[in-house]
């Protein structure tokens, strides 16, 4: 299940900023053997201020019973640090008023 997760990262990671801007939250379930469904959560975000920030993404798995089901199995990553400059963003509503 963590390399499902770590896969699924992997590619969230190799999406634009845009792509990520506009990723949001989604879910699905995943099927690991008889009876053992999990629920995956993957979501991006931003740390703080939108295209001022970096961009959070992560995944969890959380398990139908169990204590996995109150702590999931997770996988984190950040885009925009200081190997990775971020782009413009859109204009800032600040920045557009005349």
């Amino acid at each position: 299940m963590q390399r499902l997760l770590r896969d699924r990262t992997e590619e969230m990671y190799a999406l634009s900023l845009d792509e990520l801007n506009r990723f949001g939250t989604q879910t699905e379930y995943v099927a690991i053997g008889p009876g053992s469904r999990y629920r995956v959560v993957s979501a991006a975000f931003w740390d703080i201020e939108e295209w001022n920030s970096e961009m959070c993404i992560s995944v969890r798995a959380y398990a139908p019973r169990g204590w996995r089901r109150r702590v999931p199995l997770s996988e984190w990553a950040t885009r925009g640090g200081p190997g990775d400059p971020m782009p413009d963003g859109p204009a800032r509503r600040e920045d557009a008023r005349p």
